[in-house]
């Protein structure tokens, strides 16, 4: 038997939910057509939500919008969902599923930085250190991030950071780090061979915050001789579902094209 609720609540939630980014303002008429809802109903719930400054006029005529009392909701939200929190789960998963290190690597400005990791069991293993720095045009988890930059981000980070050459493996042109970069968005995923560290591969998928702005990127990081191109195609699949689970939870989209920054 299912759960009894509130019939009024319930029309009162769907109301509110048929505000979006693409129609951000209504007319009475819009929400009784798109809700089913009778004119009279959508006004006598409209009036109630006006009265708690859930919803509002908007400036045309006749059409209501949210009201600022919900970005109280959207703050509580944001701090109770912490990106390390929701990835831990899948970081494990990778490590398992991998036998190599996972890691979570954050954007914060124009720098890649590792917050947060699941060590591999083996005994020869990458061991990327909390707090590392990467550059965003080496190895893969800064690159998939850099690749959903805007391409105005992009050109000043390579102009302003400078394309460091870390190995002789670095991308440190950037025209082609450019047609490296579309690649990666294309694909919606990268990979990297010793272009940060020497003797290490990697694989890595982008994460997207609610506002679908690059935020970070899940990895997989191991020895070549052990995380092999075979290998690595194999977990392509694991790593761009782990990255689409922790977008889902974190209230972005999950589909492979998303807006930049």
């Amino acid at each position: 038997m299912g759960q009894k609720t509130i019939q009024s609540l319930e029309r009162g939630l769907d109301i509110l939910f048929l505000f979006t980014e693409k129609k951000p303002a209504l007319t009475i008429e819009e929400i009784a057509s798109l809700s089913g809802l009778p004119k009279s109903t959508c006004y006598r719930v409209l009036k109630t939500f006006k009265k708690k400054n859930l919803i509002e006029l908007n400036g045309d005529p006749g059409k209501y919008k949210l009201g600022v009392r919900l970005l109280k909701i959207e703050s509580v939200i944001h701090k109770s969902i912490k990106v390390a929190a929701i990835s831990m789960h899948y970081l494990q998963e990778l490590s398992t599923i991998s036998g190599e290190t996972a890691e979570l690597v954050i954007l914060n400005k124009d720098e890649a930085v590792c917050i947060e990791k699941v060590d591999s069991p083996e005994t020869l293993r990458v061991m990327p250190d909390k707090g590392a720095v990467m550059g965003l045009h080496s190895g893969a988890s800064g690159k998939v991030i850099m690749a959903y930059l805007s391409e105005e981000q992009q050109n000043k980070i390579i102009e302003e950071k400078g394309l460091k050459k870390f190995t002789a493996y670095t991308i440190i042109d950037p025209i082609l780090l450019k047609r490296h970069l579309q690649k990666i968005r294309k694909v919606g995923y990268a990979t990297s061979d010793q272009e940060f560290s020497p003797g290490v591969r990697a694989l890595a998928a982008p994460i997207f915050n609610l506002n679908n702005k690059i935020i970070a990127s899940i990895c997989v990081v191991g020895p070549r001789e052990r995380l092999t191109s075979r290998k690595i195609s194999l977990l392509i699949d694991d790593v761009l579902e782990a990255s689409r689970e922790i977008t889902k939870r974190l209230g972005g989209e999950t589909k492979q094209q998303v807006k930049t920054n």
